[in-house]
């Protein structure tokens, strides 16, 4: 009996390319931005993406700031940072 390993499926979990992990980072992140919004003053943002094959090119969620109130509120107090819990 020979076993034939699906070597594209093991990279798309490891690097986060499925469509449940992508989602799980864009929930964390829209968490993460919705609690700098309630904290501090400003809009912040979720953006999401995948990062270049250099070589993994892993699936990656960020949060940052949307407006001027924002940028000002999260360089005084480190909003986003205190978003993090």
């Amino acid at each position: 009996m020979r076993i034939e390993w699906n070597q594209k499926a093991f990279k798309d979990v490891r690097y986060g390319r499925t469509s449940d992990i992508i989602s799980e980072l864009e929930g964390h992140a829209e968490r993460i931005a919705d609690d700098a919004s309630a904290m501090g003053e400003g809009t912040y943002a979720v953006g999401s993406r995948a990062g270049m094959a250099r070589p993994q090119g892993r699936w990656r969620a960020s949060v940052v700031t949307a407006d001027y109130k924002a940028q000002r509120d999260n360089a005084r107090n480190n909003t986003i940072l205190r978003a993090l819990g």
